[in-house]
């Protein structure tokens, strides 16, 4: 990166992929700044446009799929207009990965990443995929044993890639667990998966919409597997503790994303999210659950 160079990020970012450009951005003289979204989440190409048209870009980093809303992002076309004006792309694919599948020689991206925990693995470990013409020109940024080449008490030479980057003992057991997670839902099938997830996820927005002073933030008919509401009068915690004593999980909060909570005007919100385990039953629950609150709170 140069000096005077920006970094593009949505304005609606997983706070992993916000801080770390922030600080980034000080440390270098760079600009950071937001590409707005829609009322639904979707990143807006034409301001994406505008910006790299404005500054020289060093990087466009945006993640694939919101993980307040839901809301899948148009990537080969972000990933597109950051190359037509000699931007890096990187792609935050945590909360995408567990639900499509994924080319990233098709996406043509420079970078793209995801963690373990949200593909039914182990938590401390993630992947992320680089292209090689990329990490050549990368600076050793951690130093320990199993990167180098040859250590001199006056200089180091380094270990050829990957392993320059792969300082210290690596989290050998959580890396077998994972390769397990994705032989798991490769077995699946991401397609099936997908459409499976889908179905769920607008059965539970039918549901939803159809009850009085319930809210659904962002996303729409954009959503997949992700729903986030609130609901007039009562507060996303107090939601999330009575569901809880039904055996009902959601979550509650701004969900690592206070920024886009800002966007959305919200303090916090409740957040459905399906995986290969749910059913039609978990709605009905779930439909069930809100009535008994609303007796309890209303």
């Amino acid at each position: 990166v140069k000096e005077g160079q920006q970094i593009l990020i949505s304005e609606i970012e997983h706070h992993a992929n916000w801080v770390c450009w922030q600080r980034l951005a000080k440390e270098k003289k760079l600009d950071l700044r937001t590409i707005p979204v829609d009322d639904s989440g979707l990143i807006l190409l034409n301001e994406l446009e505008a910006l790299l048209k404005k500054q020289d870009t060093a990087l466009v980093s945006v993640m694939a799929q919101s993980n307040v809303l839901g809301v899948v992002q148009p990537i080969k076309k972000i990933i597109d207009l950051a190359k037509k004006y000699k931007a890096l792309s990187c792609i935050d694919g945590a909360q995408y990965t567990a639900h499509f599948p994924v080319n990233v020689q098709e996406l043509d991206c420079d970078f793209y990443c995801f963690s373990s925990h949200k593909l039914y693995g182990p938590t401390g470990i993630g992947l992320m995929y680089a292209k090689e013409s990329v990490l050549v020109r990368l600076a050793v940024y951690q130093v320990g044993g199993d990167m180098i080449d040859e250590v001199f008490l006056d200089k180091i030479t380094y270990a050829p890639l990957p392993n320059r980057f792969e300082a210290g003992t690596p989290p050998i057991a959580e890396a077998i667990a994972l390769k397990e997670a994705i032989a798991f839902i490769e077995e699946l099938g991401l397609e099936t998966l997908a459409h499976y997830e889908l179905s769920l996820t607008k059965e539970a927005l039918t549901m939803l919409s159809a009850r009085k002073g319930y809210h659904i933030t962002g996303g729409g008919h954009h959503s997949h597997s992700i729903i986030s509401f609130t609901i007039e009068d009562i507060h996303p915690h107090d939601v999330g503790s009575i569901l809880d004593g039904s055996d009902i999980a959601i979550r509650a909060g701004h969900h690592c994303s206070q920024p886009t909570m800002r966007r959305f005007g919200k303090i916090a919100t409740n957040r459905i999210s399906f995986g290969c385990y749910n059913t039609l039953e978990d709605i009905k629950k779930l439909d069930k659950g809100l009535d008994e609150l609303e007796a309890i709170l209303r």
